[in-house]
């Protein structure tokens, strides 16, 4: 199985007999439950790096010119041009509500989106984010039949009804008026400029919901 599992649930949960089915449909992945934000919860691996803090959560491997305290804001600008690596991150609003979700331009780890009601799943693969929210796969025969003629063609489609994807590079930001909009982020990451003084500082989140690990690693002269 690919550790590389998890599943987020945004939105206003309501009851929490909700979150506990949700729990209970995916027991079977085996993934941690994690509380990020009243409206944001983290399902994943437990070998899958966590780093949270009061304005988001990044999921994933994250490396670069990363926060210096968990306090710090978070902004898709910097993770996209001073960060790089395989992650999905979510930012938080001063209310502490989902703001906008952020795929990594490296694109390894699958971000993959379900509206159901006033809950939006993101999640890392397919079979996951339907057991979430119960239900069964349903072919896009459209997409299959434009899949076929332009197999090379990456879009927001994945051949499942109902089941979108956010590409390498794209973000997902919630307007004015509580709707999901999608933009492109610019990426210009350049890994000399962090590196000052012969020391590199690198962002090792350990297991799931634990606290952020830092250390400085010397470079060879």
């Amino acid at each position: 199985m690919n550790p590389e599992r998890y599943l987020a649930v945004i939105g206003s949960h309501g009851p929490t007999d909700l979150l506990k089915a949700i729990e209970a449909r995916i027991a079977l992945f085996g993934l941690v439950r994690c509380d990020i934000a009243m409206g944001l919860t983290v399902f994943a691996r437990a070998d899958l790096p966590i780093a949270a803090s009061v304005s988001g959560v990044v999921i994933g491997q994250h490396f670069g010119d990363t926060a210096k305290s968990p306090r710090d804001p978070m902004f898709p600008e910097v993770l996209t041009t001073r960060t790089w690596g395989n992650y999905c991150a979510i930012g938080l609003d001063r209310q502490g509500a989902a703001s906008w979700i952020l795929r990594a331009p490296l694109g390894h780890l699958p971000v993959l989106l379900r509206q159901k009601g006033p809950l939006l799943f993101v999640a890392s693969h397919a079979d996951l984010l339907l057991d979430a929210v119960g239900e069964q796969p349903e072919l896009d025969w459209t997409f299959a039949a434009q899949h076929l003629a332009y197999a090379h063609l990456q879009t927001e489609r994945t051949g499942i009804v109902g089941v979108e994807e956010l590409l390498p590079g794209e973000m997902l930001f919630q307007t004015a008026a509580q709707l999901w909009r999608r933009r492109t982020m610019r990426t210009s990451f350049q890994s000399w400029p962090l590196i000052g003084g012969g020391r590199v500082r690198i962002l090792r989140p350990t297991r799931a919901c634990a606290a952020r690990a830092r250390f400085s690693a010397s470079l060879p002269p």
